[in-house]
């Protein structure tokens, strides 16, 4: 297995420097860096939209399975809420790198890149899901849907699962706004936006209603950026070592991060006590699971495996269109699928979805991608 490297600057995936004998050259302008992706990264994104799709599976065919093994059926919600929490790891530790360059250019590039990266493969997935749950949905509901944000307007969200892209959002917004206050995203402005979202986070806990609707949010948001933190600190290495400390300087750094990470069991419970219907000890271990295994798959032993890295490029599309499979194919035919084995409907969805996903990637989510760089690139002052 080896690393494997894409060209995509829409995930904000840094390279390293580049040797000064490459871009000094009198000859030419000088280069600038190009972008990579990071392997591990891409993996973990197959693990964790594996995990999502395998938990509404079994959501969707535990009446009707012949067999449900308990190793599957802990997986209903555990597994889903720990691939969850995994991607918005993620997005917190490669999103913030996009925004770069001076406060208007870099926010310009972002939104310009990030609207075309996001929203055309989102609406050909609610458009898809509208057509196979017409009877359960108004055109109300879709004028809502297409914004990604019907929460906030408390309308009627279609299909459950796309909760996390209004948070993917929400992250989106709260770093722009500190980007256009600071002009950059280094570990103490992460780590104080960090912070003061844990103390929104409980300060619901003193508000009628206990926070509502902004509850999911605040909890979420803390997740995305203790990931933010995390690249922070992995960036900040180099000006931490001294060898008269005599530390690693990758264990001072991780120790930082796992000292966050003994937040998550808190928040778990906290999470619990707000939903009712969840047990406190589950789901303190699947918010505590998915932040250690990004932590450790992703940081502290990274794993580069080819083929899984291919597939986790594929994970928006999967993750948007698998729901489109389950909800809107596989559940009107669950009679007629009835008596196979849980892991059969695991496997045959897990297959199903994982295919469209590659085709949606290549043949729409990516030209879509494009587009967004070019209309990006443009504008000469905006940094590639």
């Amino acid at each position: 297995m080896g690393a494997v490297s894409w060209h995509r600057e829409a995930d904000g995936l840094s390279a390293p420097r580049m040797p000064t004998e490459q871009i000094s050259s009198p000859a030419a302008p000088t280069a600038l860096p190009q972008k990579t992706r990071f392997a591990e990264i891409d993996s973990l994104r197959a693990i964790a939209c594996a995990l999502v799709i395998i938990s509404h599976t079994f959501a969707l065919f535990e009446k009707v399975t012949s067999n449900n093994p308990e190793l599957l059926a802990r997986l209903k919600w555990g597994g889903g809420l720990m691939g969850v929490y995994i991607f918005f790891a993620i997005s917190g530790y490669v999103i913030p790198s996009s925004l770069r360059g001076d406060r208007s250019s870099g926010l310009k590039r972002f939104a310009i890149r990030r609207f075309w990266r996001l929203y055309p493969p989102f609406w050909a997935s609610l458009l898809a899901f509208y057509a196979g749950n017409a009877s359960k949905y108004t055109i109300s509901n879709l004028a809502f849907g297409v914004t990604m944000f019907p929460g906030l307007f408390n309308a009627r969200r279609m299909g459950g699962y796309f909760w996390t892209l209004e948070i993917e959002l929400f992250f989106y917004v709260i770093i722009t706004l500190a980007f256009l206050i600071f002009g950059r995203l280094n570990l103490k402005v992460t780590t104080a936006l960090f912070l003061l979202t844990l103390i929104w986070c409980w300060s619901w806990f003193k508000l009628p209603g206990e926070g509502g609707y902004w509850t999911r949010p605040s909890l979420c948001l803390t997740v995305m950026l203790w990931g933010s933190c995390c690249r922070n600190f992995i960036n900040k290495k180099e000006r931490w070592g001294s060898p008269k400390w005599g530390i690693s300087l990758n264990t001072l750094s991780l120790g930082v991060s796992t000292g966050l990470v003994s937040i998550w069991p808190t928040q778990g419970a906290y999470f619990s006590f707000l939903s009712e219907g969840f047990h406190s000890a589950k789901i303190s271990l699947a918010v505590l699971s998915g932040i250690l295994a990004f932590l450790f798959f992703a940081i502290l032993t990274p794993i580069r495996c080819g083929w899984l890295a291919r597939i986790g490029r594929w994970t928006y599309s999967t993750y948007l269109f698998h729901g489109v499979i389950l909800y809107s194919i596989l559940e009107k035919c669950t009679k007629a699928l009835s008596g196979w084995p849980m892991p059969v409907y695991m496997a045959g969805t897990l297959l199903l979805s994982f295919t469209l996903g590659a085709l949606l990637y290549r043949y729409l989510e990516q030209p879509s991608d494009r587009i967004g760089k070019r209309l990006s690139s443009r504008d000469r002052n905006i940094t590639r």
